[in-house]
């Protein structure tokens, strides 16, 4: 009996592994949601700076001058002595000078721009650095061309005046009344130059126009 009982035992292990033989892959199940996001990792460390970089170029310099005007009216010159015959056009030459020495003179002189017009007393138009007029009188005849110019000193502008007379006489030369205007600048980048550059022929409308642009405050 216990035999029959091991063999039949023996037969349904057998047939229990001839059973268990593996089957066909099923089909692919559905895909999964998808899983929460990991955490942030730490911030890095920051680089090191960057070198500086090079100067850059100087900028150009601001233009500002102080300016300063000074007028005479009226103004006459007075012969200094006796005429001088020039054998050449047979004329008397007298001539004679007049100092102006305006406040701040000195100090522009030097360094700064010193800018002189001149024009017939009240009327006319101003002329730069010179003027001239033709003088006679009735009275005696004489007459000639009164010619003025002037020169930069150290303390003063010395207005000169020169008539070429038709005889021996030089008090007709104060038959020449003028005005004289003197204009004073002081500043690094207003030079005559610079002042050409944007004034060519130093009218006078013009070149005041252009200082009182770069006028100090």
């Amino acid at each position: 009996m216990m035999k029959t009982s091991l063999m039949i035992l023996a037969l349904f292990t057998a047939l229990l592994f001839s059973c268990a033989k593996d089957g066909d892959i099923g089909p692919q199940g559905p895909k999964g949601d998808t899983g929460a996001a990991g955490q942030n990792g730490q911030d890095g460390t920051n680089g090191t700076n960057g070198t500086n970089g090079a100067d850059g170029a100087p900028g150009t310099p601001g233009t500002s001058a102080s300016v300063w005007t000074y007028i005479y009216t009226n103004q006459r010159v007075t012969a200094a002595g006796p005429g001088v015959l020039n054998p050449a056009t047979g004329k008397y030459v007298f001539t004679g000078t007049k100092e102006y020495a305006p406040a701040n003179y000195e100090r522009v002189q030097n360094a700064g721009l010193v800018l002189v017009y001149f024009r017939m007393s009240g009327v006319g138009k101003w002329q730069l650095g010179s003027y001239q007029t033709e003088v006679s009188s009735e009275g005696t005849g004489n007459s000639g061309m009164v010619r003025i110019g002037y020169s930069q000193e150290q303390q003063s502008v010395s207005v000169l005046s020169q008539f070429n007379a038709t005889s021996d006489s030089g008090a007709e030369m104060q038959m020449a009344q003028f005005d004289v205007k003197i204009i004073l600048v002081e500043s690094g980048s207003v030079t005559m130059p610079a002042l050409r550059t944007r004034v060519p022929d130093l009218e006078i409308g013009a070149v005041e126009s252009y200082l009182k642009s770069v006028q100090s405050k």
